[in-house]
């Protein structure tokens, strides 16, 4: 997934501000973390989020860092996999 695409669900999906956003990015663009399944990777070699990345790091965002959106992250994150599993 692009990022501007990453974006616009984070925005309407999960309803994440500007910073919390930024963070979820913070997490794909830095070092892999052992919590996080891998990332794709686009032909540039530069990391990109696929589905299953993202509803993971949506999930880890809401356990670690915005417990008090838990929840909402949570159904964001089924949302997500929703889209996934619609699409096969």
């Amino acid at each position: 997934m692009q990022w501007y695409e990453v974006d616009k669900f984070l925005t309407s999906a999960a309803a994440l501000r500007k910073e919390e956003r930024d963070r979820l990015r913070q997490l794909l663009a830095g070092p892999p973390m052992g919590e996080l399944p891998s990332p794709s990777v686009d032909q540039d070699g530069d990391w990109q989020a696929n589905a299953w990345w993202l509803a993971n790091a949506i999930g880890w965002l809401g356990a670690n860092e915005l417990e008090e959106k838990r929840h909402d992250l949570e159904l964001a994150a089924g949302k997500l996999l929703g889209k996934v599993t619609e699409n096969r």
